[in-house]
């Protein structure tokens, strides 16, 4: 719990999309964007920071039994590819042309 009023002392914390959308929340803190997408029984958390990542799952697990399965190699049907650049999303085999 003091990691969470840690972060809220200088964060923004937001539900994204529509009104009936409560998968994608954001926290801005100290000018550092951190996202959890959820889907089910699957949390997505990225950042631009490691330090941030690192907090929301210490403040998840205090929370629930989590299991940190490393960086995402899939997630909603899309295969994540990190570039230099960045992450590159591109269809799973089973979605290319049929979705």
């Amino acid at each position: 719990m003091d990691q969470l009023k840690a972060i809220s002392r200088n964060a923004v914390v937001c539900r994204n999309g529509s009104p009936g959308d409560v998968s994608l929340f954001t926290l801005v803190a100290d000018g550092v964007l951190t996202a959890l997408v959820v889907y089910v029984d699957d949390i997505l958390v990225t950042s631009s920071c490691l330090e941030s990542i690192l907090k929301v799952k210490a403040y998840l697990h205090d929370l629930f039994t989590i299991k940190d399965l490393g960086d995402a190699k899939f997630f909603l049907g899309l295969e994540l590819t990190r570039t230099s650049l960045g992450f590159l999303f591109v269809p799973t085999q089973v979605c290319r042309g049929h979705c």
